[in-house]
């Protein structure tokens, strides 16, 4: 594409003009030969800054393991911590992985199902729903972005599944999500958590009700960072 840039992050082509580019930025990028100068995208950029967080988090997560071994060893009989160890390592590891596979995931629900019995009308129709909730959410997505939709659970008459939708990568996933307001009931989109995360947030909204009980009514759920946690709200 003459007329685009690929970031060298995501491997998106974007138009120069929404690239944001200079002029003489777009002239380095059209050079015949190899390109030295790396563009990232937007969301790229933003993940790039995530990344200081990101080594915090695996600093917390060693320290965290580092406690969590001798508790393990002495609740489960084992004699061997380093035993101990590499199971808890491998859970933290394990969970870690099934984050980021289930980033670039999104999870639609309030969606008319079709009746019908051929499996390919289904999934078209299914397509034709994803694409008009997508574009409501955020014109920079697009159909090719889209590399999976998927109706969760055991097909019943007169039940309504949740669509899955697989990205391209995880900024989309993101990029949709962040103008989840845009949507009217019952339309509803959600991340597609881990059960480690979705029993984690069902924690979290025990306390807030919990505390809300004892009269503390300037309190909510919010994400920080990726993560759920019980927040005042601003006046």
């Amino acid at each position: 594409m003459e007329d685009a840039v690929q970031c060298d992050g995501c491997k998106r082509h974007l138009c120069f003009t929404c690239s944001g580019l200079t002029s003489s930025e777009i002239k380095v990028m059209g050079l015949k030969t190899k390109r030295t100068m790396l563009f990232l995208c937007k969301p790229c950029r933003e993940g790039l800054f995530q990344v200081p967080i990101l080594i915090k988090a695996v600093d917390a997560l060693r320290d965290e393991v580092q406690q969590l071994r001798l508790e393990l060893a002495s609740k489960s009989g084992l004699t061997d911590a380093t035993s101990a160890s590499k199971t808890v390592t491998s859970d933290v590891i394990a969970e870690i992985r099934e984050r980021e596979r289930r980033a670039c995931n999104i999870l639609i629900a309030g969606t008319k199902e079709s009746e019908a019995e051929d499996v390919q009308i289904r999934q078209k129709h299914d397509e034709n729903v994803v694409n008009n909730i997508i574009r409501n959410l955020n014109d920079e997505i697009s159909p090719s972005d889209v590399l999976k939709i998927i109706r969760l659970g055991k097909r019943e008459t007169g039940k309504t599944r949740l669509l899955k939708v697989v990205f391209k990568s995880r900024w989309v996933a993101v990029k949709a999500l962040q103008n989840k307001q845009k949507l009217s009931k019952p339309l509803q989109i959600y991340c597609d958590q881990t059960p480690k995360q979705g029993e984690a947030l069902q924690a979290l909204r025990t306390e807030l009700l919990a505390r809300q009980e004892k009269g503390e009514t300037d309190i909510t759920i919010k994400y920080v960072k990726g993560e759920p946690k019980i927040i005042k709200q601003k006046n």
